[in-house]
């Protein structure tokens, strides 16, 4: 194997940067090999060999472990096949039989060379090429869901003002008008045409999570009663508006309006009162 290169091959990219990142690490320890190969100096090589070996577990390790991890995480179809080759690759390392069974420190220096260009040239360009093209269509996916995930979330936030509990289901609100100290907001994560259209499964858990914010109001200010308003409005969100009362002010005995007309808070006033409400929770 004279002349064997391990400059960076652009075609190995899997368009993954942290497993690119990676990939590269290998190619640089077999340049090393390389070095050593062609300035052979028996006593030096022995302690090269062994840092190279110590360092190529280390690198298969903590590589396919990285690997692993992303491929549970877009559920890959092939996960079990690869993981098993990855197996089979560190147990090869670990034997290390084709290095132990050179004296001769330069023999060694090639059957590890091997050993890495199997790597690259079985596992890598192969079985992590398909991979990759199947994570980056998982992200691609993935990106644009958690895109509109992140704006619809943004617009939420934007509508009802400080989150106090993110349940499975709804998003729990501190109101932007805090004219009625601790109104709050109890909404569906998702659009929704109405209550009337949620199957019973989503009624009960909403309602539920509603059970749980009157609660959590009860404690905090101890009213005299909680007033509930059910309302979809124009982008189908369903909310529910849980308001105390209080029987020594005017608003007691009266139906809530929403008004655009109220005093904005300081943020961290809406942020002190979302915590109170959430420790009582």
């Amino acid at each position: 194997m004279a002349n064997v290169s391990f400059a960076w091959d652009s075609s190995l990219e899997l368009g993954i940067p942290e497993i690119d990142e990676q990939h590269k690490k290998l190619f640089e320890i077999g340049e090393r090999l390389n070095f050593l190969i062609e300035n052979h100096t028996a006593s030096d090589n022995q302690i090269e060999l062994v840092k190279i070996m110590v360092e190529l577990k280390e690198f298969a390790g903590y590589h396919f472990y990285t690997e692993e991890k992303l491929m549970d995480e877009c559920k890959y179809q092939k996960r079990a096949e690869h993981k098993k080759q990855h197996k089979e690759l560190i147990d090869n390392l670990f034997s290390n039989k084709n290095v132990q069974k050179n004296e001769n420190s330069k023999m060694a220096l090639i059957a590890m060379r091997s050993m890495i260009l199997d790597i690259i040239w079985t596992h890598v360009s192969v079985a992590d090429k398909e991979f990759g093209r199947a994570y980056r269509r998982y992200i691609k996916l993935f990106k644009h869901m958690e895109d509109k995930r992140k704006e619809a979330r943004k617009s939420l936030d934007e509508k009802f003002g400080t989150i106090i509990k993110e349940f499975d289901m709804t998003l729990f609100y501190l109101y932007k008008d805090q004219t009625i100290r601790g109104h709050s907001v109890v909404t569906t994560r998702e659009s929704r045409s109405g209550y009337s259209k949620l199957n019973t499964l989503e009624k009960n858990t909403f309602m539920h999570d509603v059970t749980r914010a009157i609660e959590a109001i009860a404690k905090t200010f101890t009213p005299d009663d909680i007033q509930l308003i059910y309302a979809t409005d124009v982008d189908n969100q369903v909310a529910v508006h849980l308001i105390p009362k209080f029987k020594d002010t005017d608003a007691y005995g009266k139906v809530w309006c929403n008004s655009t007309d109220f005093e904005i808070l300081p943020e961290e006033k809406y942020e002190a009162l979302a915590l109170e409400i959430s420790r009582n929770m």
